[in-house]
């Protein structure tokens, strides 16, 4: 089982890897798309993406104010509290996360080609 083990973390730390190269091909740096995905699922505190993604705000701020320009993401103050920016996608953004997937998606394909749809979305709802 050791053995097994030690196969499959090196297949996701291969995979990984080729997903993130695979990355800037696009019109996106990685952490841009990394902060996108970060956002898919609703609007964030400027401080959580920097979280999720190990990085400070400053670096948070800066990959944002590049989606800012690509139209991606609009940022918006805290009804609740004035001192609070919250960054939410856009539309056009949802619509680039989405793109985005489809072609991790294929390059994943074509990485693991005896891996079935099934599969790969028992893997997906595993992931964080």
């Amino acid at each position: 089982m050791g053995d097994q083990r030690a196969d499959g973390v090196r297949l996701v730390v291969s995979l990984s890897r080729e997903l993130e190269l695979a990355a800037p091909r696009g019109d996106l740096r990685r952490a841009q798309n990394r902060a996108l995905l970060c956002l898919m699922s609703g609007v964030r505190r400027a401080g959580e993406p920097a979280a999720a993604n190990a990085v400070s705000r400053p670096t948070v701020s800066s990959t944002i104010g590049g989606l800012r320009d690509h139209g991606w993401v609009e940022e918006r103050v805290d009804p609740d509290d004035g001192r609070v920016t919250r960054t939410g996608l856009t539309k056009a953004g949802r619509e680039r996360v989405r793109h985005f997937e489809a072609e991790q998606a294929t390059r994943r394909e074509a990485l693991l080609p005896g891996v079935d749809r099934d599969q790969m979305q028992h893997v997906d709802r595993r992931s964080p």
